[in-house]
């Protein structure tokens, strides 16, 4: 599994929107993609993350505020009014706000 998230980070560093703007955190088995200027430099910010769940089976992509965001509870109402309109060009993705996952896609 190791080498798949080797390979996943790869991809995204040599993709084309991936400018000096952006970083990656890793631990393990799981990734954080943000924005600089996204407050997660100590992983407590916005970003977008992905895992391998305990059965290895999905990984879920996930839009992430974590409670150090300021405002985060207006800033995800704010988000998820943006993209409720657009929904369905979105199939597959569910875009809720059950604490601060708000976006998420299983693949």
């Amino acid at each position: 599994m190791e080498k798949l998230f080797d390979k996943l980070i790869e991809k995204i560093k040599n993709s084309e929107w991936f400018t000096s703007e952006w970083d990656i955190y890793r631990n393990g088995n799981y990734i954080h993609v943000f924005k600089k200027n996204w407050l997660d430099e100590n992983h407590k910010g916005v970003h977008f993350e992905t895992y391998v769940n305990d059965n290895n089976k999905d990984s879920p992509v996930v839009l992430h505020a974590e409670g150090d965001v300021p405002n985060r509870d207006e800033f995800v109402q704010k988000v998820l009014e943006e993209v409720r309109d657009k929904e369905g060009s979105y199939d597959g993705h569910l875009f809720s706000n059950p604490s601060k996952n708000f976006c998420n896609s299983e693949f």
